[in-house]
């Protein structure tokens, strides 16, 4: 399933964000699809090339050319001429007529006009109160997913603390032999705080390459369309800090349970 747009080689003018990659303007008979159209088809990209044919409304559409739209939802859908969907589909009515205003023009002035044409049925919305509905309608979809990362994250909390936990009190009669041998419990304890810090960077810049090799760039379908995840610098730098944050936090109780010990009981810990 796939959204296909009906439209006028002036949609360029209104959607000034939509750039031709590939190919020309649909002619009769033919289909511009955006750049993640063929995730949200579910097809690979080679079958959505230019000249590449795809099927809807019982015909065959041949593709001439592929667009971008800054990253928008415009990217996941397929726009044929106007007049050749309203054929294929035997409707004459229009779904949406975007309007660009001019820099001194009014909204208000606009709005008027559709609620004096009763006879039109037009109906007028900003695209920002468009978006802004739909987000709204989205809303309990963003909190589950939001419910699902802090699930994940604290799982990921938790193994971290509990690994380095071990990783410390595992080695109770590492610690008590250092202190027989002069060393402070002081030193100890930052020793152990810079290992957690020196371990927890390097599982960061793990995480972060892999991140880039294998998340960014990965195209995700949703009900609407299809989308981009990308790893920005911000998210390099979250995921880095709350590491560093663990390898901090995680080695300070398991380090102080295992120096509040005796010596004595230290040396003899299995």
């Amino acid at each position: 399933m796939g959204l296909v747009r009906g439209v006028n080689r002036s949609a360029l003018l209104v959607r000034s964000q939509v750039e031709i990659k590939e190919g020309d303007w649909p002619a009769p008979g033919e289909v511009m699809i955006g750049c993640m159209a063929a995730t949200k088809l579910g097809v690979t990209e080679a079958e959505t090339h230019v000249g590449k044919t795809i099927s809807f409304e019982g015909r065959t559409w041949r593709i001439s050319g592929v667009f971008s739209a800054g990253g928008s939802a415009f990217e996941s859908e397929a726009w044929c001429r106007l007049a050749e969907l309203q054929q294929a589909m035997k409707r004459q009515d229009l779904s949406v007529v975007a309007v660009s205003l001019a820099p001194d023009g009014d909204f208000s002035d606009l709005d008027l006009f559709c609620k004096e044409r009763l006879d039109l049925e037009l109906q007028t919305m900003r695209e920002t109160e468009y978006y802004a509905s739909l987000q709204k309608d989205y809303s309990p979809v963003r909190w589950l997913a939001w419910l699902v990362v802090l699930l994940v994250s604290g799982a990921g909390v938790f193994a971290g603390l509990n690994t380095m936990y071990g990783a410390v009190v595992g080695r109770i009669r590492e610690l008590a032999t250092l202190q027989t041998i002069g060393f402070a419990r002081r030193a100890i304890v930052v020793s152990l705080i810079q290992e957690g810090l020196l371990l927890a960077a390097a599982a960061s810049l793990l995480a972060v390459l892999i991140a880039l090799v294998f998340v960014n760039g990965a195209a995700v379908r949703f009900t609407m369309g299809a989308f981009t995840l990308r790893i920005d610098s911000i998210a390099v730098l979250i995921g880095c800090g709350v590491g560093l944050l663990l390898g901090f936090f995680g080695a300070i109780p398991p380090t102080i349970r295992a120096l509040r010990m005796s010596i004595v009981d230290g040396l003899k810990a299995v």
